[in-house]
């Protein structure tokens, strides 16, 4: 099942036209989302309401004509997904704080994303138990500095990492693509392609890509065709279920026992040796590309 991550909330008819745009495009399932750019408040409560998908069939005077997908999906006994999403900026320790006090704000959403606009912040998000997903503006010209033990902290504790692919189509400025590229290049290397998600973040259908597009561009972010795949389908399914266990159970749990930690999540000294070696290069290349 394929599942667009993040669609901008613009509204009754705008979200019409990304699921018409959506099942074109063969996506089985939307999330609309809404930004917060300052502090969360208790007035930020969820107010999305899943669209009725009969209403399209129903209005004779509909521009929403080619909607086959739909179609065909209803034919197969399949329904149109549709969740609700909640993307926080974060720039300050006082809204880490709101984020661990408002948790039953964010449980009306199905998912929570937070955007560290810090590297202090990043390390207080890893550790939050409220949210889902860690995403990046990776049309920036650096990405902030990120540690392979931090990483695998978080995928511990159940977060997933995003690359949003929207704003290298709806710019015109070359130096945001480029940008883009290497550093959801860089996110894929920190990740090692666990517990990764791929999605728009787009606000108008036009810069939404196809399923199989969208898998084609991740191969230029050195991910494998199958591996991009799982990537937009059980990944997708998999940060949803842990928005509901998030939402019902409180769901994750901090693991200190090292002997019950997946082995694949498991640094050997040698790895972990090898990594920040890794890390002293790259901050290297950093240098001297800002002394140039």
């Amino acid at each position: 099942m394929f599942i667009e991550l993040d669609f901008q909330d613009n509204g009754k008819q705008s979200n019409y036209q990304a699921i018409s745009t959506l099942t074109q495009l063969g996506y089985d399932g939307v999330v609309f989302s809404r930004t917060i750019d300052d502090l969360i408040t208790k007035n930020d409560i969820c107010t999305f309401k899943e669209l009725d998908l009969k209403e399209l069939d129903q209005n004779e005077n509909s521009s929403f004509k080619n909607l086959s997908s739909l179609t065909l999906m209803k034919n197969e006994k399949k329904q149109f997904r549709q969740y609700s999403r909640l993307n926080i900026k974060i720039s300050s320790k006082k809204n880490i704080f709101l984020l661990k006090k408002m948790e039953n704000i964010l449980k009306t959403y199905d998912i929570v994303a937070v955007f560290p606009q810090s590297t202090e912040i990043f390390e207080k998000c890893i550790e939050l138990p409220t949210i889902d997903i860690i995403s990046f503006d990776l049309s920036l010209k650096y990405l902030i500095k990120i540690k392979y033990k931090q990483v695998n902290k978080a995928i511990i504790n159940g977060l997933f990492f995003e690359i949003r692919y929207s704003s290298m189509f709806k710019t015109k400025q070359l130096q945001a693509r480029k940008n883009t590229f290497s550093n959801a290049i860089n996110v894929v290397k920190y990740t090692k392609g666990k517990n990764l998600l791929i999605a728009s973040g787009a606000n108008d259908p036009i810069n939404l890509r196809g399923t199989y597009d969208v898998m084609n561009m991740a191969t230029f972010f050195n991910i494998p065709f199958n591996q991009a795949k799982n990537i937009l389908t059980a990944n997708s399914e998999s940060v949803i279920s842990h928005g509901l266990m998030r939402k019902t159970y409180f769901g994750v749990i901090k693991i200190d026992d090292k002997k019950k930690i997946p082995k694949e999540l498991q640094n050997s000294s040698d790895e972990d040796e090898d990594e920040d070696k890794e890390e002293i290069e790259i901050e290297k290349e950093e240098m001297m590309i800002e002394k140039n």
